[in-house]
């Protein structure tokens, strides 16, 4: 143990350090493994804490839980220490994601992220099983992923393709929720909600575009609020035009298909992954705009189910699907510009292969660094469009093909709804 209590005190040491004696390139280094410093020692702190709550040691001092006597002996808040029971009781199950966070290649957060798709369907022996033989997969994946959120996306498409080919049952999802709390002496509101995917989606494209609007016009009349102000005002916006408004609201979707990349799944414009069936209580009143794609890089199609404006701007964002600066950068694409890789004024076509998506500050602001090449161009002709359709339908199919007649007639109609008719200009 003394050797744990010199490395401790050795971390301790670089508090005394002199920032200034070091280049912004040591700067950078000692953040990151400090990062993966913390990252390691939170795994083999799970590691420990297994076996500590395995051997009851927790009780010795007559404590009521595991997670109180941990929240109290290191201090830490109540919910951070069944955070850390909830990795101790995973952790012995995933052997190659601990080495890779030991060799530096993931975070605590990838541990957290596939902990969480290892017990999507429970703990069933079939589920399970095809999860240890596919956790080195992953794993790579992970590793290889520019950004936390591409990994995340992966880790969570692989969990619902092996649900359906394992034709498990969809565990049961929550419906969504949402507590009030109204101060009857002030008057004021408070609200604490959780909602599902579909609906999370609804709200947020919503609650988003309603912000925009008043971004502009607080920039109009100069006025200054800040971003939590902004979005309340955005929620009592949307509500007051529920008030006036006729009939019900007909959300619209930006659903991807084809993307080879996630087989049989749909994605929605904000990244969120889904299965088919967790759109259908919305198709009698949703609107869909659809994405066909052609591999991973190439959208053939833009569905015409109602008339858009700026199909090129929608087609080049739900490829790219965040900022493609190649420092790396999370902003999502419909919060980013669609620009010219090569500029317009070398000559260079307004086609998805020379668009790319450049949030404001790498695109206006220019931080530095740079921008992917252009693809190569090429024409899409209706072969394209045809391949990618066969290509869409082959990736759908299951193995097993004597599937209840009802299943079919839902998948048909999520195919319906969100393939046919497509044929918007690109």
């Amino acid at each position: 143990m003394s050797d744990l209590a010199d490395a401790v005190d050795l971390v301790r040491s670089l508090a005394s350090v002199d920032a200034s004696l070091l280049s912004d390139a040591d700067v950078h280094e000692l953040v990151v493994e400090l990062a993966r410093l913390g990252d390691v020692a939170a795994v083999l702190s799970a590691q420990w804490v297994s076996e500590w709550e395995q051997r009851d040691a927790w009780r010795a001092d007559g404590s009521r839980s595991a997670s109180l006597a941990l929240s109290r002996d290191t201090k830490c808040s109540l919910a951070s220490a069944r955070r850390v029971l909830a990795r101790a009781h995973a952790i012995d199950h995933l052997p190659a994601t601990v080495a890779a966070v030991l060799d530096g290649a993931l975070s605590i957060d990838h541990v957290d992220v596939l902990r969480a798709e290892r017990a999507r369907h429970g703990y069933d022996d079939e589920w399970t099983q095809a999860f240890a033989a596919a956790e080195q997969r992953l794993v790579q994946g992970c590793a290889q992923a520019v950004m936390f959120d591409d990994a995340r996306r992966a880790a969570v498409g692989w969990g619902l393709q092996t649900l359906d080919d394992l034709e498990l049952p969809a565990p049961d999802r929550p419906q969504s929720r949402l507590t009030r709390c109204r101060d009857r002496v002030e008057g004021t509101l408070r609200l604490e909600g959780w909602w599902s995917t579909v609906d999370a989606e609804i709200i947020e494209t919503e609650l988003l575009r309603c912000e925009q609007e008043l971004l502009a016009e607080d920039r109009r009349a100069g006025n200054t609020r800040s971003h939590a102000e902004r979005a309340a005002a955005a929620l009592v916006r949307m509500a007051s035009r529920s008030c006036g408004a006729s009939g019900n609201a007909r959300p619209l979707f930006q659903v991807v298909v084809g993307d080879e990349s996630m087989a049989r799944l749909i994605e929605l414009g904000s990244g969120a992954l889904l299965h088919p069936f967790d759109l259908l209580p919305y198709l009698d009143t949703a609107l869909f705009e659809s994405f066909l794609f052609d591999g991973r890089s190439t959208v053939v199609e833009v569905s015409s189910q109602r008339t858009f404006r700026g199909a090129l701007r929608r087609a080049v964002q739900v490829r790219d699907r965040r900022c493609r600066h190649l420092s790396g950068c999370d902003v999502r694409a419909r919060d980013a510009d669609v620009d010219h890789l090569l500029p317009a004024s070398r000559n260079g076509p307004t086609s998805q292969f020379n668009g790319c998506v450049g949030c404001r500050a790498h695109n206006r602001l220019g931080l530095g660094g740079t921008m992917p090449p252009p693809r190569p161009e090429r024409p899409i002709t209706w072969l394209d469009r045809r391949r990618a359709r066969l290509r869409w339908a082959a990736l759908r199919r299951t193995e097993e093909e004597d599937r209840q007649l009802t299943v079919d007639a839902y998948l048909a109609e999520v195919n319906r709804l969100l393939i046919q008719p497509l044929g918007g200009d690109l």
